[in-house]
C-alpha cells in the first residue's frame, strides 16, 4: 500500500481510484486542507511520506526542505477533467506503485518519464 495526496487541481475521481485499489489517499478537495499553499501540501506530503499526484507546474518546490514520498504531474491535452482522469487511468493500468517511490513522473499521453527526486 502507498500513500498519495491527490491536489486540489486534480478530480476528486482519481483519488477515488487510489483509493479503491487500496491505498492510503489524501483527497484536498475532500479535506480541511482545501484551498492551502503549495507549501503546505508540501509539508503534509513530507511528513506523512506520501506520493504528490498535481497537474501544478510549480512542483517540485525548489529550496524547501524535505521530499515528498513522490510526485505524480499531468500533463494532459486538455484541461477537461475527462482528460485529466483518462491519462491517469491508462498509465495507473499498468503502474507499479512501488515504483513512484523516491521518483517524479511526468505522464503526458502516450508518455512517461521518471527521474529520482
Amino acid at each position: 500500500m502507498s500513500r498519495f495526496l491527490v491536489d486540489e487541481n486534480v478530480p476528486v475521481e482519481i483519488g477515488l481510484i487510489l483509493e479503491s485499489a487500496g491505498h492510503d489517499t489524501l483527497i484536498v478537495r475532500r479535506s480541511p486542507l482545501v484551498g492551502s499553499s503549495d507549501r503546505v501540501l508540501w509539508a503534509r506530503a513530507v511528513k506523512d511520506e506520501r506520493i504528490i499526484v498535481t497537474r501544478n507546474h510549480d512542483f517540485p518546490l525548489v529550496g524547501v526542505v524535505g521530499k515528498p514520498g513522490g510526485i505524480v504531474l499531468l500533463r494532459p491535452v486538455s484541461n477537461k477533467p475527462s482528460a485529466v482522469v483518462g491519462l491517469f487511468r491508462d498509465f495507473w493500468a499498468g503502474a507499479d506503485p512501488a515504483s513512484l517511490s523516491g521518483h517524479i513522473v511526468v505522464l503526458r499521453p502516450g508518455r512517461v518519464r521518471s527521474r529520482a527526486l
